[in-house]
């Protein structure tokens, strides 16, 4: 079985597109959303989840994996909410 960056036991099988996001997943979206502030930008992170696929991208995705069929791939999307500590907005 392959072996993630932290030591433990990767899955050999993609994420599922409705499934929640892994911590490396959070990982990389807070870190993708540090490096476009300024360097020394104080950043509160209040939620970073999952940001559903669309319909229409999920419905042949769904009936695939009811058939047993391989699903196409469906990107996954983290929806993040942060403010900038210090300021107002």
């Amino acid at each position: 079985m392959p072996t993630a960056t932290n030591g433990t036991a990767a899955s050999p099988y993609p994420s599922h597109p409705l499934g929640p996001l892994t911590a490396q997943e959070i990982s990389r979206a807070s870190y993708l959303v540090k490096s476009c502030c300024p360097p020394g930008t104080s950043l509160q992170f209040k939620a970073i989840t999952l940001q559903e696929p669309a319909k229409a991208q999920l419905l042949p995705y769904l009936a695939a994996e009811r058939n047993g069929e391989e699903p196409a791939h469906i990107d996954r999307r983290a929806f993040v909410v942060y403010y900038i500590r210090g300021t107002v907005r």
